[in-house]
């Protein structure tokens, strides 16, 4: 597997430097990646914000 491109990230496997470099490659010379990968990361990362956990957990806790 030289590399997996996901809506949120591009995969490569660990130490292996020439896999990351034609990963990179490709990526800067493919205006797509470029376009779409920094907005749907940004909009994956805001899954993680601490308040939506917080809030389940409350919604939980309150309801018991």
């Amino acid at each position: 597997m030289s590399k997996i491109i996901f809506k949120y990230d591009i995969l490569v496997p660990p130490e292996n430097p020439d896999a990351f470099a034609m990963a990179l490659i490709q990526a800067l010379s493919d205006d797509k990646p470029m376009n779409t990968l920094p907005e749907f990361s940004l909009k994956r990362a805001q899954d993680f914000e601490l308040q939506k956990p917080l809030k389940k957990w409350e919604d939980v806790t309150l309801s018991v």
